[in-house]
Parts: structure tokens; sequence; C-alpha cells
């Protein structure tokens, strides 16, 4: 046949095409059509459609750059080889491999469709075609083709985190389809350490890993803290490849409090600042509530009414909401929560592909801030513990010429700031409080110092009064000019003791300024305005 009565077939065409074609069974557009089953229907600029290959209705008659004028497909069929050679190794060769000579820029798609059941799948491949052409030329080096997006998408790790008590276990039950994480109705975490589970879910290989929930309220929450910061980091490196989404789990019907905007707070100084925009997806567990509240509002329409803090939170995660009700068991309702689900997961696949490890020690200078705050307590302890003692000597009406307490404190003072310094070097956050043991420090010294030097003043006063009860014995002109000199020395110790109980009265401004503002005040201004700025 000529050029001009060719017929533009799909892949899966060519494929049924060929396997004819290597039965020595040439088998005309006509027959061909009358045995191929209805073809799913294309849309304009659709995967398949971009793919179509134009293809001879003879292809004994096939020719390198022949192309029809009417239809011009994006990928015209170049054979790099006649079709007759091909025959020598029918036997050895199926038919991915002769597509792969005949074709090899299609080998790629060729492979993608025979290798996938999943229709839902490439019908998303198809609806984000435009996306996902734009996307690969700066999307991760691991993503640079269709083929490669579905191998990636064919195998999905998850993270849940969240507040104890929102149902972050039994929704790692619902997605796998099995009992594998403890799950109670209880407000403290039943989940301890990180527990993980794998199933084969919707063609797709799922693994879910389950850290400890947050908000515990039978334990201090500084180690509470701690013990999350440590789960969370072995939940990183329990898996090596990274996870595709972090499922932040929320109850529906349950407020959003203050105590859940700091936990999104701390979880950004785990993870980063934007990993609630690039990695995380929310889940709302309870949707049977939902369901019982709003019968006839959808979850978007409901989600649009939302304000405050909620509807901030939304806004950073673009919309990727999810809801779940752990209860149903309604097979399609399953399915339609986990495609749901996969969808959104496929939408961060394209932008971000996964959160590694890499990404993680970015955010290691946020975390350390964290450990470091359960430590101000006790620094906060030590400083009020000197200053109070500091203003107890100050206060006594009799002068004590024992430093030894003093020195003691002294002591203190130097060791805190000497691991004050170690820490800072290491998290960088503490300057503000080692100026403010600086001054403690300096006061301390001044105070030591002024009793020294009453001391020595003492004894230079029992020197004199020693020397006033010999004075009789002595001449009265030798008397006159010791008398004179002691007198002159005298007013000399007095004018200096009154310069340094002057430097010692601004050291007690200093400390009762220091004290009308305590240190839990200037802790949470430093704490308040690092947050903000992050």
């Amino acid at each position: 046949m000529s050029g001009e009565s060719e017929k533009r077939f799909t892949v899966r065409e060519t494929i049924e095409l060929l396997q004819a074609e290597k039965q020595d069974v040439l088998v005309s557009p006509k027959q061909h059509a009358a045995k191929q089953k209805p073809a799913i229907p294309m849309r304009r600029d659709s995967f398949r459609r971009r793919q179509a290959i134009s293809y001879p209705s003879d292809i004994s008659k096939i020719k390198e750059n022949e192309t029809s004028e009417d239809t011009k497909p994006c990928h015209e069929y170049k054979p790099s080889k006649p079709v007759s050679q091909l025959k020598s190794n029918e036997n050895d060769k199926d038919v991915t491999s002769t597509i792969e000579e005949l074709h090899p820029d299609v080998s790629a798609e060729v492979n993608s469709i025979q290798s996938t059941n999943d229709d839902t799948t490439i019908e998303k491949v198809d609806q984000n075609s435009t996306l996902i052409t734009k996307t690969f030329g700066e999307s991760p080096s691991n993503i640079t083709s269709r083929s490669s997006f579905l191998t990636e998408i064919s195998k999905i790790d998850f993270l849940l985190i969240g507040k104890t008590g929102n149902g972050k276990s039994a929704l790692g039950n619902t997605i796998l389809k099995q009992n594998v994480f403890r799950s109670l109705n209880s407000s403290s975490s039943v989940t301890k350490e990180v527990t993980s589970a794998k199933a084969y879910i919707l063609d797709k290989t799922v693994s879910v890993f389950d850290a400890p929930g947050f908000g515990d309220t039978d334990g201090d929450q500084t180690v509470s803290n701690k013990l999350v910061l440590d789960s969370l980091t072995a939940a990183i490196s329990a898996n090596p490849d990274g996870y595709h989404a972090f499922l932040l789990v929320l109850r529906f019907g349950e407020r959003f409090k203050k105590e859940d905007e700091e936990t999104i707070v701390f979880l950004k100084s785990i993870f980063g600042g934007d990993f609630i925009r690039k990695f995380c997806i929310l889940v709302m567990t309870f949707g049977d509530h939902f369901e019982k509240d709003n019968q006839e509002a959808s979850l978007q329409e409901w989600l649009s009414k939302q304000k405050g803090r909620l509807a901030d939170l939304l806004k950073e995660c673009n919309n990727r909401v999810v809801l779940f009700d752990n209860k149903t068991t309604d097979e399609l309702k399953q399915e339609r929560q986990l495609k749901q689900l996969f969808s959104f997961v496929e939408d961060l696949v394209l932008e971000n592909c996964r959160y590694t490890n890499n990404l993680f020690d970015m955010a290691k200078s946020t975390r350390n801030k964290i450990l470091m705050g359960s430590n101000i307590s006790t620094y906060e302890q030590r400083y009020n513990a000197i200053l109070l003692n500091l203003k107890a000597i100050q206060k006594e009406e009799k002068l004590n010429c024992d430093t030894t307490l003093l020195k003691s404190m002294l002591q203190t003072c130097q060791e805190a700031l000497q691991n004050l310094n170690e820490d800072n070097r290491e998290y960088g956050c503490l300057q503000e409080i080692i100026n403010q043991f600086k001054y403690l420090e300096e006061a301390v010294n001044a105070e030591i110092d002024i009793r020294n030097r009453l001391s020595a003043y003492k004894c230079e006063n029992d020197l004199v009064q020693a020397i006033r009860k010999s004075r009789d014995q002595l001449a009265k002109m030798q008397y006159q000019d010791l008398a004179k000199r002691l007198e002159k020395e005298k007013m000399e110790y007095e004018e200096l003791y009154k310069q340094e109980r002057k430097n010692v009265t601004e050291l007690e401004n200093k400390i009762r300024d220091l004290y009308k503002k305590p240190m839990a005040q200037i802790i949470k201004s430093k704490l308040d305005s690092y947050f903000k700025s992050s």
C-alpha cells in the first residue's frame, strides 16, 4: 500500500501486529480492527495519544523516513533495521525486545504499559502529562522519565506523625489492611518506639512507619520532647531511602488548639521549616463522625469554611487533606480513601520526590536548640541560687571578712560559664545567658575584693591602736609626726573605702535590675524571638 493509506496505531496495536509478523501472518487493518477489543477513549494530548506510532498496514513496505502529510505523529516510526533481519533470532526475542530494536524511543513506554495493570495510575499520568513534561526538566535526577515515575510510585513509604489519641496507629492498620500496629483509645501513647510494616496494596508496595505520639500527659514535657526527637531520628535512620510523605494525623471534631500549633512548630524544628509544604499530607481520622455531622457537605466544602490556625495549616500543605474512616468495613470506601491518598503522593513525587537523610541533616541546628532547651532550666536554677546568696550577704549588718562562701559561689559561676561556652560553640544560642552569668561573676568578685580590703584595713587599724598605746613612751615630736602620718593614712583608707563602696552600690543596682527581670522572662523572650524568626 502507498504512504497515503497509512493508519496510526497505538503502542498496544503495534505489539500485536509485531506478534503477527513474527508468526509470518500479516493481518490487514480491517481484520486487525475486527479482532481488536474496543480501545480506551483517548483524550487530546494524552499520554497514549502523544505516544501513538504511525504504522503502515503492510509491514513489508516500511520505509525509513516515510510519513503521511495529513497526520504527523509526535514520534515517527523509524526502524533501526529491516524487519527481515529480525526474523533470524525470532525464537530468542520477545515482543518487547523487538520493539526496542524497531523503535528505541518507545521501549520505555512499552515496558511501563506491560509491567502495570493499574489503569488508574496510567490515567493519572495522562491527566498530568503536561505537568510531567514541564516538571521532568527540574525534577530530581532519579525521576527522568514517565517510566521511572511509575517505578517510583510503585513503592511508597509513609511516616505517621501526630498527637497521641488521634488514631495514628489505627490509620496505619487501615492503610495496610491488617492489624499490625497496636491501637487503643487512650490519652497516653501506646507506641513507645518506631514500628513498621509493609503490604502490597493496589499494585503498590506500601511501607508504613509509626512514630510515638506527641503531647503525652504522663511525663515531663522536656523529657517527652527529647524522647520524641530521639524516636523520629531513629525513624529517619530506619529507612535510608527516605519517605514519600509524612502523614500528619489530625482528629476530626477536635479543635485545633494552641498546643497543636506548638506541635507543628516542634515538627518543623525537627524536619525543617518547609517539610509541611513539600512532604506533608494531612489525614483526618474519625471520618465516620464527619459523615454524621456533615451529611450534605463535602470535605472540601468543610475545609473551605475553616479559619485561624487550621486554615493556615491547610494553606501551607496546599490543601492535601484525606478523610479516613478507620472503622468502616466497606471495601469500596476503603479503596477510595487509599486512592485519594496515593494521588496526593504522586503529586508530591512529581514535585519533590522523597524526604531523605540529607534534608534531615540540614535541620540539625534547630534540633540542637531543642536539646539545649532541656538544660536551660538547670542554668536558670544555678543563676538564681547564686544571686539570692549574694543578695543575702550584701544585706548583712556586720561585715564579715570571711570569703569562703563567696569563693564557693564564684567557683559555681565559673563552672557554669565554662559549660555554657562549650554548649554555645555547638549550639550557638546561649550568648545572652553567658552575658548574665558574666555580670554575676563580676558582682561576686567585687564583693570578695571588698572583704579582702576590709580585712587588710582591720589589721592596719589594730596596728594604729598599738601605736597609740605606746605614744606616751614616745617623744612628743615623734608622736605628733607619727600621729599625722597615721591620720593621713586613715583618711586615704576611708576615701578608698568610700570609693569601693560606691562601686559596690553600682554593682548592687545592676544586680537589682537583673533580679527585677527574671531569667525565665529573658529566656522566654529569646525563644519567642527565635521561633518567630524561624
